[in-house]
C-alpha cells in the first residue's frame, strides 16, 4: 500500500469543527429526548416540584386511539363508552398538570400496591368484565391524587395500527426488505409484526399474558387465510387460525416467510378482537421487497 501525506490542519480550524460537532450532538440528543417523552406520556415533561406543591388531579382516563391523542379526545372517548375502559386495550390517562410519568405510581381499589405506568394496562386487563374499580395516582413526592371511578368490559376494540414489520434483522418502515438468498426448507425468514392499541408492558409482546384480546392479520387484502397475534388464546376462544407455520420444533408458530413472497410492494393490516366483537382493519401497511 502507499503511503498517502496529509498537509497539517490549523489548530483553530479543528476547534471550530469540534465546537460545532459538539452543539450537533447536543441538539441531537435534545430532540431525541423530546421525541421519546411525547410517545411514553400523554402530557409533556415539566421542571419537577416542591414538595408543598399540591397533589395531581386525574381528569380522566380512556383507551388509547392512537399514539398521538389530544386531552379532548380522551374525554370524548371516554364519555363515548360509558366510563367503560377496553379489557386488553392500552389506555391513556390525563391528569390537572403536566408530569413525567416515570415518576407517576398508581394504585387500584383499597390495595395497597403500587403499579408503573406500564404495568397498569395488565393490571387493568386482569379484571373481571363488568366490574367497577378506582385508580389513583401520586407524583414524586406528592400525596396520593383523587380516586377515578371506571368500569370494565369487552367493548368492540378500537382500530390498531402496524407499527414495524421484521424479518430477521431488516425492518420496515426504517428499511426495504430484501430477496433472502437462502431458500430451503431449513432457511426461515417469519415475519414478525408489532402493532399499536394493545396493553403492553415493557416488553414488546407483553400483552400475550392477557386474556381477552388477540389480532388478525391480513396479508395483500386476502380475507381468507389469516394471520394472528396471542393466537393461544384465539385458540381458547374457538378461534383457530390453520395457515400458521411452525417455527422447526420449537412449538412456536408465525403467519409468513419472507422467502415465500415476490419482489415488489406488498401490504398488511390488522384488526383486534376479544370474545364477543370483531374490530375495524387498520389502514395497509405496506411494504417492498427487492
Amino acid at each position: 500500500m502507499g503511503v498517502h501525506r496529509f498537509k497539517a490542519i490549523p489548530l483553530v480550524f479543528v476547534i471550530f469543527m469540534l465546537t460545532i460537532m459538539i452543539s450537533c450532538q447536543s441538539s441531537d440528543s435534545e430532540i431525541v429526548q423530546s421525541q421519546q417523552s411525547q410517545t411514553n406520556s400523554s402530557v409533556t415533561e415539566t421542571s419537577i416540584p416542591s414538595e408543598t406543591q399540591s397533589a395531581i388531579k386525574i381528569i380522566t382516563v380512556c383507551r388509547r386511539i392512537s399514539a398521538v391523542m389530544t386531552d379532548d379526545a380522551c374525554r370524548f372517548q371516554f364519555a363515548t363508552d360509558g366510563g367503560v375502559l377496553g379489557l386488553g386495550e392500552s389506555v391513556m390517562f390525563i391528569f390537572n398538570r403536566s408530569v413525567r410519568f416515570d415518576d407517576v405510581v398508581f394504585r387500584f381499589n383499597s390495595d395497597s400496591k403500587e403499579f408503573s405506568l406500564n404495568q397498569v394496562d395488565l393490571k387493568i386487563a386482569s379484571f373481571s368484565p363488568g366490574t367497577s374499580h378506582t385508580i389513583s395516582a401520586r407524583y414524586q413526592n406528592e400525596s396520593w391524587s383523587n380516586k377515578f371511578e371506571f368500569q370494565v368490559g369487552e367493548l368492540k376494540p378500537l382500530t390498531p395500527a402496524i407499527l414495524k414489520l421484521c424479518a430477521g434483522e431488516e425492518c420496515v418502515p426504517d428499511g426495504t426488505f430484501t430477496t433472502p438468498k437462502v431458500t430451503g426448507l431449513d432457511a426461515l425468514y417469519p415475519f414478525v409484526e408489532f402493532i399499536s392499541g394493545v396493553a403492553y408492558t415493557e416488553q414488546e409482546f407483553g400483552w400475550f399474558d392477557q386474556n381477552y384480546l388477540w389480532a388478525e392479520l391480513s396479508l395483500d387484502g386476502d380475507l381468507v387465510r389469516l394471520g394472528c397475534l396471542n393466537c393461544a388464546l384465539a385458540g381458547r376462544k374457538g378461534h383457530e387460525y390453520g395457515a400458521r407455520i411452525p417455527f422447526g420444533d420449537t412449538g412456536i408458530f408465525y403467519n409468513w416467510d419472507l422467502k415465500d413472497l415476490s419482489v415488489g410492494a406488498h401490504s398488511m393490516k390488522v384488526r383486534l378482537r376479544n370474545s364477543k366483537h370483531l374490530g375495524s382493519w387498520s389502514d395497509d401497511f405496506v411494504f417492498k421487497i427487492e
